[in-house]
């Protein structure tokens, strides 16, 4: 069959679209440009905020009047309700293994924690390789629905990492984005960390890397070390998220820490 994807959100979720073209190519189906070609379309649905997920249900209502609509994503995991009439089947982010036998029309509900980094994937990208490290978070955000999509931290092995960046520099990519919801938590249910990690990956020529967001709230234990241990072909960029400059408001979407730890952060990096 040939396949359309489409897709909204975060790096992860473009990283899922990947590992969904991958399995369904790898089946037989043919991934196409755009949702004219398709006997089938995939959308893949982000819901980080209001407006998003009015935007989804506009798009899911849109595009199953065309042709036979999978909804995937943290939208099609959170809230299935608003979206079941649109689709014939729905995947969650950690039901994206399943997406060949949704499309066969088979029943897809199980979920696991999926090694993605190793997973088959087509690159939507000719300079950039996207490795995801990790998914979930340890945080207990008040306002946050993509902890419920996502769960709890699942990181993956060092050494497949550090294999598919490698495999990256090999393929000609020029660039590598590191992702997870919290790149400053990884490892820590692995017993390691996000500065091991970064340290495994020198030495790895011809690519540059970007490391992805990382929450303030446990960026701030690891952050002298990280600078102190970060190779050349690390980018000297950081995404660090403040959200708010009030500890109140802070405290209230229990980020778990202060603006000073935020200003502190932005500090030393500056210094180095």
């Amino acid at each position: 069959m040939r396949i359309y994807i489409e897709t909204h959100g975060c790096t992860m979720n473009i990283s899922d679209s990947e590992i969904m073209a991958g399995i369904l190519r790898r089946a037989g189906h043919v991934i196409v440009d755009n949702p004219e070609d398709a006997d089938i379309i995939v959308l893949n649905t982000c819901n980080v905020k209001l407006p998003t997920e009015q935007r989804m249900i506009h798009r899911a209502k849109e595009l199953s009047s065309k042709k036979p609509l999978i909804i995937a994503g943290c939208m099609a995991k959170t809230q299935p309700e608003k979206l079941i009439k649109y689709a014939t089947a729905l995947l969650g982010p950690k039901s994206i293994h399943l997406i060949d036998k949704a499309i066969s029309g088979e029943r897809a509900e199980e979920e696991a924690n999926l090694i993605k980094v190793s997973m088959p994937r087509v690159r939507f990208s000719g300079l950039t390789a996207i490795v995801p490290i990790a998914e979930g978070c340890l945080g207990n955000c008040s306002y946050c629905i993509t902890r419920f999509a996502r769960g709890r931290l699942f990181s993956y092995p060092m050494e497949l990492i550090v294999d598919a960046v490698r495999n990256a520099a090999l393929d000609g990519y020029k660039q590598v984005f590191l992702t997870a919801e919290d790149t400053a938590v990884y490892g820590l249910d692995r017993g390691t960390n996000i500065v091991e990690l970064v340290k495994s990956l020198e030495g790895i020529r011809g690519i540059f890397i970007r490391l992805g967001m990382a929450n303030p709230a446990f960026l701030k234990v690891f952050i002298d070390d990280l600078l102190k241990n970060m190779p050349e072909n690390i980018y000297r960029f950081l995404h660090v998220p403040v959200q708010s400059g009030s500890d109140k408001v802070l405290a209230d979407m229990r980020r778990g820490y202060k603006s000073s730890d935020f200003l502190d952060i932005v500090r030393k990096v500056r210094m180095r």
